[in-house]
């Protein structure tokens, strides 16, 4: 008996096994993500003061900077569906000491930050610097 078309019969018994593997490196790349999630992400300079001083006359375009990383915290946060967001206050706080022109932050922070969890993150003590 001959084989009408030998790529056919290989791609037949090739792209499952393909896409097992494809399969697998997703699941690993997942739970590596999961566990990197988990992570505490600490702001290592919570002193709004002195991120401005130290960004000389940058402090508008690190506001920005800062900015992203607020609505990134926030995002991740509500994705996952965690409900810790001790670090939202910190993140506003020097957003808004960097450039106190930058009125979205402001309005997210009062959005936010006063509405109860998990939406929000009231009911919790702020450390203000």
């Amino acid at each position: 008996m001959k084989l009408r078309n030998p790529i056919a019969w290989l791609l037949l018994l090739v792209l499952p096994l393909g896409f097992a593997g494809v399969w697998r490196l997703q699941h690993d790349i997942d739970a590596q993500r999961t566990s990197l999630s988990e992570e505490r992400d600490p702001v290592l300079l919570q002193s709004g003061k002195l991120v401005k001083a130290m960004s000389l006359e940058y402090a508008p375009l690190l506001a920005d900077i800062y900015w992203t990383r607020v609505v990134q915290f926030y995002g991740n946060k509500r994705m996952r569906g965690q409900a810790n967001l001790e670090l939202l206050w910190p993140l506003l706080d020097i957003t808004t000491t960097l450039d106190p022109n930058l009125v979205v932050a402001y309005r997210f922070g009062a959005i936010f930050l006063s509405q109860s969890a998990p939406s929000g993150a009231a009911g919790r003590t702020w450390q203000c610097s």
